[in-house]
């Protein structure tokens, strides 16, 4: 009887263990994809403010057009 008690008590153990990293992992993911999509969109943005400023348009419009801070196009 004892020995049932001990193996249910492991096998909740490893049950419990084994969601919780699951749902870690999964959190995880979720988390560097919203990381990963915000960052491509301000690399997209870069770009073309970069293109914009090659075509001699002014930083105001830029900003106006791309969003970003005067001081992430003057380092473009």
């Amino acid at each position: 009887m004892a020995y049932d008690a001990a193996l249910k008590q492991a096998r909740d153990l490893y049950a419990t263990t084994e969601t919780a990293w699951n749902d870690g992992m999964a959190e995880g993911i979720a988390e560097g994809r919203v990381e990963g999509i915000a960052n491509g969109i301000l690399v997209g943005k870069k770009e073309t403010a970069k293109k914009m400023k090659e075509k001699g348009l002014s930083d105001e419009l830029i900003m106006e057009v791309t969003g970003l801070s005067a001081e992430q196009i003057a380092t473009l």
